[in-house]
């Protein structure tokens, strides 16, 4: 039992390098948006705010795209 965690460490340190990925590029934003011309139903207007957050990144195995709103 006393190797397991020297071995765990080999394991990781000969795995880590095919890990890595190249990063290509990354964004983000933040967006506030407020209307009190929104048209819920018919001609119902209503006044909201909505904050939204964006990002985007690009590496050499694939992207992300995340959104988060409320």
């Amino acid at each position: 039992m006393k190797y397991l965690p020297i071995a765990s460490l080999a394991a990781a340190m000969l795995i880590s390098p095919l890990a890595s990925a190249e990063k290509l590029f990354s964004d983000s934003s933040i967006s506030l948006l407020y209307s009190d011309q929104y048209q819920a139903f018919g001609r119902n207007e209503r006044t909201d705010t909505y904050v939204t957050f964006e990002n985007v990144t690009a590496h050499d195995w694939g992207g992300t795209f995340f959104v988060c709103g409320s």
